[in-house]
């Protein structure tokens, strides 16, 4: 969506460049280091509970964040966990399941090992107490792959409180660079008695995993480099699954919604980021921050949290497209609609159906032999997309929204001089009869809607049924609002998924 002033005599603004250039001092060099805390099975409403201060304390008082996001669309803790530590979706790391059949991370590797082939000498360790979990940090063979210390304690012998006893201990007696802290007793207790802080024994466990948690930080902090300055500290804790009852296997957003929240120094003290993130994201998040350079992890299929957090939208201007991943080009397109990818920057889970098992929206690679057909029926040149939004492989209806803040435009619209443009490609796949609707609610401070405004959907008689895409567009003044919900809804007819496409919107 592109808003624009009609108001007469309107300044025109100037883009200035401003070239900072910095001249560090070496002796104020800070050497990076990152805890990642998984803790297996947390909820999203947990995070805030009295019962929870050290990992309160992680993001209050302008120590860090917590953002809400999504995680693998098989919410097992073996796909999870993969795509966390290897930073790709699960058709690339191959894990569909808990018992990592077949797994093989050699063509992307974890986390660690992309640290230790960046920087041999930077220490890496983890600190499990699943014992399938320790796949990730081995070859298919049980070696040890990427870490230097690889602890496993059983869960079913106090697990949690010994790795956190052993972690600890190499605080205080070693010098890590990097290190994955794993704790399973909540998950363990969501299975027993069910995933929700209502359950006692569900509650009893975030306090006692939060104590243990606590224990943990405190050794970070009591590092003669950490108070001295000289250890620059990110600690990001990321969880793998939410739950519903005492399961978690399915792709409702119950299952799917997650808490992760960034920690540390004064560089990342900023505000969450404005769109949904996915656990995905952890992966490239902690390269970054160790100083890896883009090339060495080009291959991943997630975002770095902190390069978005604070910021992650086009700040309202004239003439600006409002929306983030508008054309799908920030992620990778699937060659089918099986995988259920959460969409970077959209929220696509809130809409699931109540069944479990419905999709919501997706990305699939563009199929050959697409028409672009213009407003006026001409044939277009392929815009060169790479992916195409698409409706899922399961149910009957899928949906998507953006919220997009206009209020620092506040005065010029309460003026009645500021007009929309809403454009889009539309299409489908052959003689269905599937479609997209793209719906814009102006809303009020209150969050009210002032007025909706739809763009005309592209049916299967408009594509003659043919595999194409047409253009799309609607423009009309703003009424008044402070912010703006676009919705892309995929409407199915067959029940067996959604062949409905959009793309370039805006």
């Amino acid at each position: 969506m592109i808003i624009r002033s009609n108001q007469p005599h309107l300044l025109s603004f100037l883009c200035i460049l401003l070239l900072i250039i910095l001249y560090a001092n070496p002796s104020l060099a800070q050497e990076k280091k990152v805890l990642v805390i998984g803790i297996d099975g947390l909820l999203p409403e947990a995070i805030g509970l009295s019962d929870m201060p050290n990992i309160n304390a992680l993001y209050e008082d302008g120590a860090g964040f917590v953002a809400y996001g999504y995680t693998e669309d098989l919410t097992f803790s073996g796909p999870s966990w993969s795509s966390i530590l290897h930073g790709v979706h699960r058709d690339r790391h191959g894990v569909d399941s808990n018992q990592y059949h077949g797994h093989d991370y050699s063509e992307y590797p974890g986390v660690m090992e992309r640290l230790k082939n960046h920087d041999p000498n930077i220490h890496t360790s983890a600190f499990v107490t699943w014992p399938l979990l320790q796949n990730n940090f081995s070859r298919p063979d049980g070696t040890p792959v990427g870490v230097d210390q690889l602890v496993y304690r059983s869960r079913q012998g106090e697990g949690d409180l010994k790795v956190t006893e052993d972690l600890v201990e190499l605080l205080r007696n070693e010098d890590p660079d990097a290190i994955f802290y794993y704790q399973n007793d909540i998950d363990g207790a969501g299975h027993g008695y069910g995933f929700s802080i209502d359950v006692p024994e569900y509650r009893e466990q975030l306090r006692i995993t939060d104590e243990r948690v606590g224990r943990v930080v405190d050794g970070v902090k009591e590092r003669e480099g950490f108070r001295s300055g000289g250890e620059e500290w990110l600690i990001l804790l990321v969880t793998d699954h939410g739950g519903v009852g005492t399961g978690h296997s399915g792709n409702l957003n119950r299952q799917r919604f997650i808490p992760i929240i960034l920690s540390g120094s004064s560089t990342i003290r900023r505000d969450a980021p404005q769109m949904r993130i996915r656990n995905l994201d952890v992966a490239k998040t902690v390269l970054t921050w160790m100083g890896v350079p883009e090339d060495q992890q080009s291959d991943l299929d997630g975002h770095d949290i902190l390069a978005v957090a604070g910021e992650g939208r086009t700040e309202a201007d004239f003439g600006v497209n409002l929306l983030v991943n508008s054309d799908g080009e920030n992620d990778r397109g699937f060659s089918d609609r099986e995988i259920d990818q959460a969409i970077f920057g959209w929220r696509d889970q809130e809409h699931t159906g109540e069944q479990d098992g419905y999709h919501s929206m997706t990305l699939i690679k563009t199929p050959s032999g697409i028409n672009w057909i213009g407003i006026n029926g001409e044939m277009l040149e392929a815009p060169g997309s790479e992916n195409l939004f698409t409706g899922g492989s399961k149910g009957q209806s899928s949906k998507m929204t953006q919220l997009c803040d206009v209020s620092p435009l506040q005065e010029v619209i309460d003026s009645r001089y500021v007009d929309f443009q809403l454009s889009a490609f539309q299409g489908g796949i052959g003689e269905t009869d599937d479609r997209m609707e793209l719906t814009l609610h102006f809303r009020d401070e209150g969050g009210e809607v002032i007025r909706t405004e739809l763009l005309e959907s592209v049916t299967r008689e408009d594509r003659e049924g043919s595999d194409a895409c047409l253009l799309r567009e609607s423009e009309g003044l703003v009424p008044g609002g402070r912010t703006v919900l676009i919705e892309l809804h995929a409407i199915g007819t067959s029940g067996e998924g959604i062949s409905a496409l959009a793309d370039r919107w805006y």
